[in-house]
């Protein structure tokens, strides 16, 4: 292939699923930490 990373699911082949799942694990952690910041501004005792 070129260089992607790539999966055969019955006999289909998807390159770049990883970099999928890393973008939505990075984008989720960011919300995480903007609200988890957030909470502990507002509500107080909570962190």
């Amino acid at each position: 292939m070129n260089g992607m990373t790539t999966h055969n699911t019955s006999n289909v082949y998807y390159e770049g699923c990883m970099s999928n799942y890393l973008a939505i694990a990075t984008v989720t952690a960011t919300i995480q930490r903007l609200l988890q910041a957030t909470v502990q501004l507002d509500v107080p005792g909570c962190g």
